[in-house]
Parts: C-alpha cells; sequence; structure tokens
C-alpha cells in the first residue's frame, strides 16, 4: 500500500456526506465558503470534517487544531468535530480517530469576567475500520477517502 495524498469530507450527525473536498499530499482545505453556505442554510447540520492521513498519524496535526478551535468558535453553540482517517502501522488496518472541541461555555465567561475563552479538544471516539470493510460499508464516503488517499500494490 502506498499512500497518495489527503482528502476530507464535511458531514452530518448521521454520519451522510455533505460535501466531498479532495485534497494533496500532507494537506486538504476545507472550503469555508461552502462550509458557510450549507451551515447557513441549515443551522447545526455540520457535524464534523474527516479526513485522511498518512499511515500511522493517528492524531490531529498543529494545522487540524487550528481548523478544529477555528471552527468550533466560528459555528458556536453547534458543537463541531474533526476526525482522522489513517492506516495503523500495526495489525488494525485503519482507523478513523474523533475529537470534539469543547468551547466554554458563554454564561460561564461571562462569569469569569470574560477575557480569553477556555477552549479544549477532546479525543472522543476510536473506530476501527477492517480493511475487508472496503468491500461494503454504509458510509460510502469512508470507502472513497481511502480509495482516493491510498494506493494498494502487490
Amino acid at each position: 500500500m502506498r499512500y497518495l495524498h489527503e482528502n476530507g469530507v464535511i458531514i452530518d450527525k448521521k454520519d451522510n456526506q455533505l460535501l466531498y473536498v479532495p485534497g494533496e499530499v500532507g494537506h486538504v482545505e476545507f472550503p469555508s465558503e461552502e462550509i458557510w453556505k450549507i451551515h447557513k442554510a441549515n443551522p447545526g447540520i455540520i457535524y464534523e470534517l474527516s479526513h485522511t492521513h498518512p499511515p500511522g498519524m493517528l492524531e490531529l496535526s498543529g494545522r487540524d487544531k487550528l481548523t478544529l478551535k477555528t471552527w468550533t468558535f466560528a459555528l458556536a453553540p453547534y458543537i463541531f468535530r474533526m476526525s482522522v482517517i489513517s492506516y495503523s502501522l500495526d495489525e488494525h488496518g485503519f482507523i478513523r480517530t474523533s475529537f470534539r472541541g469543547d468551547l466554554e461555555k458563554k454564561e460561564h465567561w461571562i462569569e469569569r469576567g470574560k477575557g480569553v475563552r477556555r477552549f479544549t479538544i477532546v479525543k472522543e471516539n476510536v473506530e476501527y475500520l477492517a480493511e475487508s470493510y472496503l468491500e461494503g460499508y454504509r458510509e460510502k464516503w469512508k470507502k472513497r477517502l481511502i480509495k482516493d488517499s491510498y494506493e494498494w500494490t502487490n
């Protein structure tokens, strides 16, 4: 298997694809204009930005953390997440790791006298996606992300 490049998808609460986003080596740029357009048409529908990473990179990058923080603030009060899908370097195959951006409640922030509003990143879920799942999986976007990001070689 050979890693090609990152790709991403914007998904809703039911794990359905709202928008597929092709990427580049080491980077996928989620289009701000499209995110705002989707959000304005149906506030709260954007649940997560998911994207692929190179093998073994199961955590958020620095840029991912900044993106998660930015969109958590922008889409508040709706809860926002980001996930990465990567090939594990052990026996687990593909893994999807999800992170939630936690923004301090507005009431607590005001009670504290404002200042910098507290933000934390919470690792929320780890989902193991066996390679065999590529043959047929309910969420077709996962299959597409992996197939577009990785090339199988013999």
